[in-house]
């Protein structure tokens, strides 16, 4: 026996008011038989299976039931309220806005204005008849397009009504089978199943159609027997409806859901120019592409500069829903459990989708390529041994003098024949010679201008490597005059292993020109044609 004084005391901080009002009832009905932890224990053992149809042990539950008998008509009244409730949140549909249609001929914006209500029906009238007038009128006026949605096949229907079953049984354990079939497919904007009944002499059969199709039948004695009878056979064929049924019709028809209108696949091919696309895959992905879609995907479009944009949809009742647009246009539309699962989907379709139309070029390895190895003595020495560069502008004046290359300086070639190169060492980059942007020399930095200028004209195919003779600040530099002239660096390794390659920014058509002219084969590219992959 426990002895409260204040009832409401025993009420928690978070809990709501049909839970609390459910708690009391059960603490009144028993507060003479229990001590109080026992007490507080068991009532909320019984809350958790009312609101919740929480299960526990036998005994527990047995007890349960034993003492809800003590307060039986309050416990009644509160259960129609509430699955009367529920009924009506489930029975509302939402309402969707439909965008007001104004013609481009009104003749101006106060027409349709209203500014009071009761100028309302004529500023109303005054709207319809100009509408209906330009309407007429003019054949270029705006006319909301008629899309008719494409049947999907009855599994899918039903594979998509699975989890919001799962939820209705939870809520509305105690109404017949029928009345859930019914909110199941009004609420979530399906065709209601249609009943319709053979009696013979001793026996009825209720059979279920949706949309002209028989889903599900039942037989028993009376009609409202075999009616429930076929409602439950209905629910248990939704329930049984395995996943890997659902993502296979989400593959075939691309979409999910009648309740979720989005853009058409029709006509991909016209925004998008497929046979320009070619497919990227780099070295860490090229061992088992499968299991990267999404970088495969990301490498691709970002390759043939194509915008691409992410749409994701929480708070689906079976998980999140990805949608990925290409240019504007539906690729894919999944939902899965996770975002991260819903979106690697998502890139396999596309991907595959890609896989039939394009080519593949799978970069095998970034640093096999042959090409020139610079190093820096060698980079220096050029310069030392050459007797003027060909881009410089003394070059340039003493040509314009009369100067020829080879002979030396001075009216009659008296002169000296060797330019006059600085003698000594730069120690800790301080003193004369150095440069002001970041020790950079002068001497360096015009020989490698002239070096990528020269490779840049002559439009050679082959790689330059820097080696790693070349410190962080001269890397750097070599970074940024690359840009400059267009080309294409990326460095590699770490520490003092770190070196850098450059090489020409191609196009994906001048890439797949560039494989195909080579028999399809490199060191560094292989080029494979397109195929369906999922014949495989």
């Amino acid at each position: 026996m426990s002895e409260i004084s204040d009832i409401e005391s025993l009420r928690s901080e978070h809990e709501s008011e049909i839970e609390w009002n459910l708690r009391r009832m059960f603490i009144e009905a028993h507060r003479e038989r229990f001590e109080l932890p026992r007490l507080l224990c068991l009532s909320s053992c019984f809350v958790n299976v009312e609101m919740y149809n929480c299960k526990y042990p036998d005994q527990v539950m047995h007890q349960l039931a034993v003492l809800t008998d003590d307060f039986k008509d309050e416990l009644g009244n509160h259960r129609k309220t509430v699955r009367e409730r529920i009924l009506k949140k489930f029975e509302e549909k939402p309402k969707k806005k439909k965008p007001r249609e104004v013609d481009n001929d009104s003749s101006s914006d106060n027409d349709i204005i209203v500014s009071s209500i009761g100028n309302a029906d004529k500023a109303n009238n005054n709207y319809t008849n100009n509408a209906s007038n330009s309407a007429s009128g003019n054949n270029s006026c705006r006319k909301k397009k008629s899309v008719r949605r494409k049947e999907r096949p009855i599994e899918l229907v039903l594979a998509n009504l699975r989890p919001y079953l799962q939820v209705l049984k939870a809520q509305l354990n105690s109404v017949k089978y029928p009345e859930i079939i019914r909110i199941l497919f009004s609420r979530y904007k399906e065709t209601v199943p249609t009943f319709d009944f053979e009696v013979e002499d001793d026996s009825c059969t209720c059979y279920l159609s949706y949309k002209e199709q028989r889903i599900s039948e039942g037989t028993s004695c009376t009609k409202i027997q075999a009616k429930q009878i076929a409602c439950e056979n209905l629910m248990n064929r939704i329930l049984e409806s395995s996943e890997s049924d659902y993502n296979n019709a989400i593959d075939e028809t691309g979409k999910s859901e009648a309740n979720i209108d989005y853009p058409s696949n029709s006509g991909i091919e016209q925004v998008l120019d497929i046979s320009r696309i070619v497919i990227i895959i780099n070295p860490t992905l090229c061992e088992d592409p499968e299991k990267y879609p999404k970088a495969i995907l990301h490498d691709t479009l970002t390759f043939n500069h194509i915008n691409y944009k992410w749409e994701y949809r929480e708070g689906e009742l079976r998980g999140v829903r990805t949608v990925l647009y290409v240019e504007g246009k539906l690729m894919a539309n999944c939902l899965r459990s996770s975002k991260a699962l819903a979106k690697t989907e998502a890139s396999r379709i596309c991907l595959n989708y890609f896989y039939r139309f394009c080519w593949t070029v799978v970069v095998k390895n970034n640093m096999c390529e042959e090409g020139r190895i610079v190093d820096r003595e060698t980079l220096l020495k050029e310069v030392n041994g050459q007797t003027t560069l060909k881009s410089s502008f003394g070059e340039r004046m003493l040509t314009n003098m009369g100067w020829n290359p080879g002979s030396g300086l001075g009216k009659n070639g008296q002169g000296i024949l060797d330019p006059v190169t600085a003698s000594g060492g730069v120690i800790n980059r301080q003193g004369l010679g150095l440069s002001n942007e970041r020790g950079i020399k002068l001497l360096f930095r015009e020989r490698l201008s002239y070096l990528l200028t020269l490779y840049v004209e002559e439009e050679r195919d082959d790689s330059l490597k820097f080696s790693t003779s070349f410190t962080k600040a001269e890397r750097a530099f070599i970074h940024t005059k690359a840009g400059h002239l267009g080309l294409k660096s990326t460095s590699y390794g770490r520490g003092k292993g770190r070196y850098l390659t450059i090489c020409h920014r191609r196009t994906p058509s001048q890439l797949l020109n560039y494989v195909r002219n080579l028999d399809g084969s490199t060191d560094k590219y292989e080029l494979l044609p397109p195929r369906d992959v999922n014949s495989k």
